[in-house]
C-alpha cells in the first residue's frame, strides 16, 4: 500500500527568508512578484461563486449553472476540462446588459462574496514583497474587470486577465488577445515584462499559484510557492522542494 504524502506548510518567517535567498540580483534588474488571484489571493473560486449569485438574482440560465457545475466537478476530480465553453456559460448573462450594468453587479458581488474571502497570508506577502522592492503583478484568467476590484486592498502595479472584446457599450463573447492560463500565463508576463523593461533586463522572483494551471508560470520563479495546492500541484511541489503554504481569510 503506497504511503500518503503529508504536507508540512511553511510559516510565513520560512517562506520570507527562502525568497530573500533569491534576492541577490544586479542593480537596475526589475524584480517581479506575480500573484494568481482564485484560490490563491481568495478563499474560493471566483466564476463559482459568481454562477451561484447570479442563479441567485435569476440572471443565469439553469442550463449554463448546470453545465458550469459539472466542469467544476471534473476540474476537482483532475479531468482537463477545458474553460473556453466554460467562461462562454458565465459570462452570457453579461452580453444582453450594458457595459454599467455589468459593473453594477460585480461591485456588489465583490463587496459581498470575494471581499470577505481575501486571504491575510495574501496580504503579508504583498506588504513583504513590496518592502523588498518586488514589482506586484497579477496574472490570471479570472475576468478582468472582477478581478480590478482587488486594487481596492491589493496594492499591486500591474494586472493581466480575462479581457472581453467589447462594442457599443457591451461585452461581445470573444476575447482581447491571449487569455492568461497555464502557459499562457508565463507568456502574458514575459511579453509585458520585455516590452517594460527589456530582455534580460527583469526576474521573476517569485510567484504564487494554487492549481495545476499555474505549474508553468511557477516553474519560471526563483521561489514559486503553492499556496493551498490542488492534489497535482501539491504533488509537483513536493516532488521538486517548491514552498507551500496555507492562507487563511481576513474574515477568520
Amino acid at each position: 500500500m503506497k504511503e500518503k504524502k503529508t504536507i508540512d506548510f511553511m510559516s510565513g518567517d520560512e517562506l520570507e527568508r527562502r525568497k530573500n535567498e533569491t534576492a541577490n540580483v544586479e542593480d537596475g534588474i526589475a524584480r517581479l512578484a506575480v500573484y494568481d488571484f482564485d484560490g490563491t489571493t481568495i478563499d474560493g473560486f471566483s466564476p463559482v461563486e459568481l454562477a451561484r449569485d447570479l442563479r441567485e438574482q435569476h440572471a443565469m440560465r439553469f442550463a449554463d449553472a448546470l453545465y458550469l457545475l459539472i466542469w467544476v466537478i471534473g476540474e476537482r476530480l483532475g479531468f482537463e476540462m477545458g474553460e473556453d465553453l466554460a467562461r462562454d456559460a458565465l459570462f452570457r448573462p453579461f452580453f444582453t446588459l450594458e457595459k454599467q450594468d455589468v459593473e453594477i453587479i460585480l461591485n456588489r458581488f465583490y463587496e459581498q462574496r470575494i471581499r470577505p474571502i481575501i486571504k491575510q497570508g495574501c496580504l503579508d506577502c504583498i506588504a513583504a514583497d513590496r518592502a523588498a522592492g518586488r514589482v506586484i503583478v497579477y496574472v490570471s484568467a479570472a475576468f478582468e474587470p472582477l478581478v480590478r476590484h482587488l486594487k481596492q486592498d491589493i496594492d499591486m502595479d500591474y494586472l493581466f486577465a480575462a479581457r472581453l472584446e467589447e462594442s457599443q457599450n457591451r461585452y461581445l463573447p470573444s476575447y482581447v488577445g491571449q487569455v492568461p492560463i497555464s502557459h499562457g500565463k508565463f507568456d502574458v508576463l514575459k511579453a509585458f515584462a520585455d516590452r517594460q523593461y527589456g530582455e534580460g533586463k527583469w526576474v521573476l522572483d517569485v510567484a504564487y499559484g494554487d492549481s495545476r494551471n499555474d505549474i508553468p508560470l511557477l516553474s519560471k520563479a526563483a521561489c514559486p510557492v503553492a499556496v493551498d495546492p490542488d492534489k497535482k500541484l501539491a504533488a509537483h511541489a513536493f516532488e521538486h522542494g517548491w514552498n507551500i503554504v496555507s492562507w487563511k481569510p481576513c474574515a477568520q
